[in-house]
């Protein structure tokens, strides 16, 4: 990696583990944090030493050499807009994102960060949990997933490497990706899991006593296949609805799939239900292939 300065915009899960990870592997690595909220600097600096924060984004980013944005996607353009005019040109500073959806971001971005004197190159590490905040920050968070890369069509081949090494460094997979691209495969891989646990959620367990039958006798199964329902409702919502071009048909595509399954339980189309279930385990097989 060589860069010498890190600031990570929003040190909430991802970027706090971003933090974590940039410490323990380079200490030598000046690294910095922008604080959204003014109290949460201290709480920064206490849980992370070693790294500063401030609430100031003129602080926080005058000569850093990588800015990451970390937080949810609807803050990126106004943190980034905050800087115009303030900082100078040709500083050389490269900025990134962890968001989930990439073609507003990239579109959004590319040409604020380049009236900056900046350039974007997005980023998307298939990194995380239902937990969320500095307090669940993990330094091995990276390690193991798949990180995509997502250029412009005006990025340069350098910027793109440095941002791939960036993640090859923290012990991800760097994955190039048109945005379009991008936000088609994680609608299909994320997001529609995502919707899909929490209708689950809501029609299973939303309403029930702590002390009813149900919660009492629901087993491994309902807990696996809800965990991630668990998530931030505000972060979540915000995600599906940027991406809901790539999002409604899969969810269609799924309604119409509980509607063929419901058919086929009304019938008693046995041979049915099975060559359903069948699709879904080979679908499930390839998953873990």
């Amino acid at each position: 990696m060589d860069f010498t300065s890190v600031t990570v915009a929003g040190p909430g899960l991802l970027g706090g583990s971003l933090l974590l990870a940039l410490r323990e592997r380079f200490p030598a690595v000046r690294l910095r944090a922008w604080c959204r909220r003014p109290e949460a600097v201290s709480e920064l600096e206490r849980r992370l030493p070693g790294v500063s924060a401030t609430h100031d984004p003129v602080l926080a980013v005058s000569g850093t050499d990588l800015l990451v944005l970390g937080m949810p996607i609807g803050g990126m353009v106004p943190f980034m807009e905050s800087l115009r005019g303030r900082l100078p040109q040709n500083s050389g500073l490269l900025v990134t994102d962890v968001g989930s959806v990439k073609g507003p971001v990239v579109a959004g971005l590319t040409p604020l960060v380049e009236s900056l004197g900046a350039v974007f190159v997005g980023s998307h590490p298939m990194a995380g949990s239902e937990k969320t905040g500095l307090e669940h920050a993990v330094a091995g968070l990276f390690e193991g997933c798949v990180s995509f890369v997502t250029p412009s069509e005006r990025t340069g081949e350098r910027d793109l490497a440095r941002i791939e090494a960036f993640w090859e460094c923290l012990g991800a997979t760097p994955c190039r990706a048109n945005p379009a691209a991008h936000d088609a495969a994680v609608a299909r891989v994320s997001h529609l899991p995502h919707a899909v646990a929490a209708l689950l959620a809501r029609t299973a367990l939303f309403g029930l006593a702590p002390d009813s039958l149900e919660i009492k006798g629901s087993g491994k199964g309902l807990r696996d296949t809800t965990r991630i329902a668990g998530s931030a409702p505000e972060m979540w919502a915000e995600i599906l609805l940027e991406n809901q071009a790539a999002l409604l048909p899969l969810l269609r595509e799924f309604h119409n799939a509980t509607g063929d399954l419901l058919s086929r339980l009304e019938t008693g189309d046995q041979k049915g239900v099975l060559a359903l279930l069948e699709e879904a385990r080979a679908g499930r097989a390839l998953l873990l292939s």
